[in-house]
């Protein structure tokens, strides 16, 4: 990850960056459609083309989510998506080229560790 990560101020529209998916933010996308597509199909294909248009958006508009503690010195954001009565948050960083999906989940799934 570039050493300049996370160096602009909130809200700043700059340059279009390339949109990286790392492989657990694709699998998480498929989960939670595939959870919703078990009782609802239509459901499903919406709440997949929110978070795909949220993640697009983050292409021109990388600071719209709220910085994220982490004790990795990294810089990380969360963006929240609404939909229905919860929605989901896209976990990302922010590169000079690039915004950077990393995992994706539901607002009231229980994401406490299990060891």
């Amino acid at each position: 990850m570039a050493a300049n990560v996370g160096n602009r101020k909130r809200g700043q529209v700059s340059d279009q960056r390339r949109l990286v998916w790392f492989p657990e933010a694709l699998a998480d996308l498929r989960r939670l459609q595939d959870f919703v597509f078990a009782n609802n199909p239509t459901a499903a294909a919406k709440a997949a083309k929110r978070i795909l248009e949220a993640a697009a958006k983050l292409r021109t508009h990388p600071f719209l989510g709220r910085p994220v503690e982490d004790i990795s010195h990294h810089e990380f954001r969360d963006l929240s998506v609404a939909f229905g009565k919860a929605g989901y948050v896209l976990r990302y960083a922010v590169t000079d080229d690039a915004v950077i999906l990393m995992k994706i989940w539901h607002s009231r799934e229980d994401r406490t560790p299990s060891h």
